[in-house]
């Protein structure tokens, strides 16, 4: 039976994105995940063991252990986008489960192709039913002008795909502060601020919410700069309540024509019900 020594076995672990660090004494590793949590611990013996049982493949071994662990996330001062499909329940009813299930795994393989793993850059993404949450890794690289810069031309190029290749109207906000998620638990003041603010527009369209714009000012982000002109528009938001002021909203990737409505709003939209939002986009998508 092959047996690899500790030190070996701490190499092994370096390699995968997941691990922050890794601490051995004699006979026993400990793994730390990004975040500072020690999540693993295993011995040369439970390990050579494992080897032998996976045909002394040692970075299955290693893949096997990690994966039993709950990867934890925890980003401080960060960016995050919340967006809420519109008419989801419509589009259900439309469509049927396995349509709309097919569907959004098509949604998300887009998306996640436009979020690929750019060495220090990465975001996090998530469909749960109606919502999308994008999250940036700060961990990785802290807020400044490079990441920023793709967070945002990200959170653009994904309105204009949602609505013009898959017919799914969106409505979201980027929200600032911190986000915490250990398996299936999330803790997030960015993401409580995102949901808050995607609520009260009356719109298909995604603002930046005052946090994100403080966060983004604390790391010398100065959003009035030509370097966000084609995706960060300056206006005026149409909100609930026929309320109007003037904020930082997201631009889709492209706009469209006179007859986008037609075009790109999918069968199930309620025309009637949605006339506001449609006539407050026009600006976005006309």
């Amino acid at each position: 039976m092959q047996s690899l020594s500790i030190e070996v076995w701490a190499e092994i672990f370096k390699h995968f994105r997941q691990v922050d660090r890794v601490e051995f004494s004699s006979d026993r590793l400990q793994i730390y995940i990004t975040g500072g949590k020690t999540t693993i611990e295993a011995t040369t013996q439970e390990m050579n063991k494992r080897l032998f049982m996976m045909n002394n493949d040692p970075c299955a071994v290693a893949a096997s252990l990690v994966k039993e662990s709950p990867p934890i996330d925890n980003y401080q001062d960060t960016l995050l986008g919340y967006y809420d499909i519109i008419a989801y329940s419509e589009y259900l009813k439309e469509k049927g489960t396995e349509e709309v299930k097919k569907k959004m795994c098509e949604f998300m393989k887009a998306v996640k192709s436009l979020i690929a793993d750019m060495g220090n850059l990465k975001i996090d993404v998530s469909i749960m039913s109606d919502s999308m949450i994008l999250v940036l890794d700060t961990n990785r690289s802290s807020l400044n002008i490079e990441t920023v810069k793709w967070f945002l031309t990200t959170c653009h190029s994904l309105m204009g795909i949602a609505m013009t290749m898959y017919h799914v109207p969106l409505r979201g906000a980027i929200g600032g502060g911190d986000f915490w998620k250990s398996g299936e638990v999330i803790v997030s003041t960015a993401l409580v601020d995102a949901v808050r603010y995607e609520k009260e527009q009356e719109w298909l369209g995604a603002v930046l919410t005052p946090k994100a714009v403080e966060v983004m000012r604390k790391a010398n982000i100065d959003l009035s700069s030509s370097d966000f002109n084609d995706f960060i528009g300056f206006g005026e938001i149409p909100w609930k309540n026929d309320r109007n002021s003037e904020w930082y909203y997201i631009k889709p990737i492209l706009k469209t024509d006179s007859d986008w409505v037609q075009k790109y709003l999918p069968p199930h939209f309620d025309i009637v019900r949605g006339s506001k939002k449609i006539a407050n986009s026009h600006c976005l998508y006309g």
